[in-house]
């Protein structure tokens, strides 16, 4: 179940996410199993580890991954996860991170239920 949650929510990142954004997400209360997810993948050989980021071995595990999330909720899924990492985030220097936090956003904004946070509403967990 951990792995099968890592894997979906990496999914949303394309075939490699930087483990600063990983790092992110082990911070937050809503993946308190994220690691072992994580390490699980590997073991698996679903996921690739270097030192800068965790990748797919095969975009179709990718496909397959992503498509654990129900087509009627992926659009809010992504929204979700990005203003999670984007209220984690809130005041660091990101660099490279803001993209993948806006694209998820972004990716998110066509789902009728998705509302931008107040500036001083906190959401990270």
């Amino acid at each position: 179940e951990s792995a099968q949650t890592a894997l979906k929510v990496l999914s949303c990142f394309g075939i490699k996410v930087r483990k600063s954004i990983v790092s992110h997400l082990i911070a937050t209360s809503r993946y308190p199993d994220f690691q072992a997810g994580l390490d699980e993948a590997n073991e698996e050989r679903l996921l690739e580890k270097s030192s800068l980021e965790y990748r797919f071995t095969h975009d179709r595990v990718r496909e397959a991954s992503h498509n654990i999330i129900p087509v009627d909720i992926r659009a809010q899924f992504h929204f979700d996860l990005g203003i999670l990492l984007f209220s984690t985030t809130r005041g660091q220097e990101l660099g490279e991170d803001a993209f993948a936090i806006a694209d998820l956003i972004n990716r998110g904004m066509q789902s009728p239920s998705s509302k931008l946070p107040a500036p001083n509403e906190d959401i990270a967990d």
